[in-house]
């Protein structure tokens, strides 16, 4: 999009009535004329005046007809500067302008001058209206109305916002317009190639960042904790242990963190319950004992050679557990009476 400006002198403006208007440069004097503005304080040094009278006089070629200024354009926005005069006499500095889109009222410009001799603004934005819808339309300026009052026109320039173009004009385009428009694309197109830098750069560090990360996970020297068990009263066939044990340096390191266990075989508990009497010793015959635990259950208790650690790991390939204790007593007797 592109805000196109139109001088006053563009030959795309249609004044009627035609003669009503005077053409203002600086190589184009008005001896006649009662407003009398800066020229250099216009765009492109130019502006057309035109004073609305009701009453029929002297210098009053068409009393009572509205001065119109038209022009056609393809666009979205539609933008009106004029110079104002605050004189109240020499020149009548009143406004009193309507705005047409399309033959259609779309505002209004009135003002009373406050009465300052010789004192003229610039560049004021009497109209303006961005809610166009795409295409062509018909702008038409009108100063004064019908039996209305003494109305003074200075029609400087008229900007309108073209989707359909970048830097074209009727006639001239402002400088300034002009310069922020190449400052808006060259900075889009900055933006444009910035974007897939930072987005590629983005990946790189985050995927450099992974790299390092398992890099180091790598270079840890890998350990193993196994554990030894302690005695637990009620399931005897395992021995857990609370120190750790060092691998030999014979033996590969695993990186199963599950405890290494050993055990010892125990006869079951039926079988030593049942049979907590303590038996008579006999001379010459290796016995069992029997001690009672803190919590009153009698407990079997073996010769230190029958306490073997191993491997659970190797649970499959051990003997059977101990004989219990009647059949300790019958393998006693029989021995007993061989040896009588």
């Amino acid at each position: 999009m592109a805000n196109v400006t139109v001088d006053d002198a563009n030959p795309s403006i249609v004044y009627l009535p035609d003669g009503a208007w005077n053409t203002r440069n600086p190589s184009t004097l008005c001896p006649s004329c009662t407003a009398n503005p800066n020229y250099t304080m216009m765009f492109d040094d130019t502006f057309h005046d035109g004073t609305f009278n009701s009453v029929s006089s002297g210098s009053n070629k068409f009393p009572n007809v509205p001065l119109t200024a038209s022009m056609s354009f393809n666009g979205t926005a539609v933008y009106i500067f004029c110079a104002l005069a605050d004189s109240s006499t020499s020149p009548y500095g009143d406004s009193d302008m309507t705005f047409y889109i399309d033959g259609a009222i779309r505002g209004t410009f009135i003002q009373t001058a406050p009465g300052t001799p010789k004192v003229y603004q610039y560049s004021v934005p009497v109209f303006s209206l961005t809610s166009l819808s795409p295409g062509q339309h018909t702008l038409t300026i009108q100063n004064g109305h019908v039996n209305g009052t003494r109305a003074l026109i200075l029609l400087d320039e008229i900007i309108y916002t073209d989707a359909s173009t970048i830097s074209s004009s009727a006639s001239t385009t402002s400088p300034i317009s002009s310069q922020q428009s190449s400052t808006s694309t060259e900075g889009s197109a900055k933006s444009t190639k910035q974007n897939p830098g930072i987005i590629i750069g983005s990946i790189v560090a985050v995927a450099l960042g992974f790299a390092l990360f398992f890099w180091w996970r790598w270079r840890r020297p890998h350990s193993i904790s196994p554990w030894r068990t302690m005695i637990d009263p009620d399931n005897p066939s395992s021995i857990p242990m609370s120190e750790p044990l060092s691998t030999p340096s014979s033996h590969p390191a695993y990186s199963s963190d599950a405890p290494t266990s050993f055990g010892i075989t125990a006869a079951p508990y039926s079988s030593w319950q049942a049979n907590s009497a303590v038996p008579d010793i006999q001379p010459g015959v290796q016995q069992s004992t029997t001690i009672t635990h803190d919590a009153g259950s009698p407990l079997p208790f073996y010769p230190s050679s029958a306490l073997q650690p191993r491997h659970v790991e190797d649970e499959a390939t051990l003997d059977d557990a101990p004989p219990a204790y009647d059949e300790l007593r019958r393998i006693d007797t029989a021995q007993a009476v061989m040896n009588q």
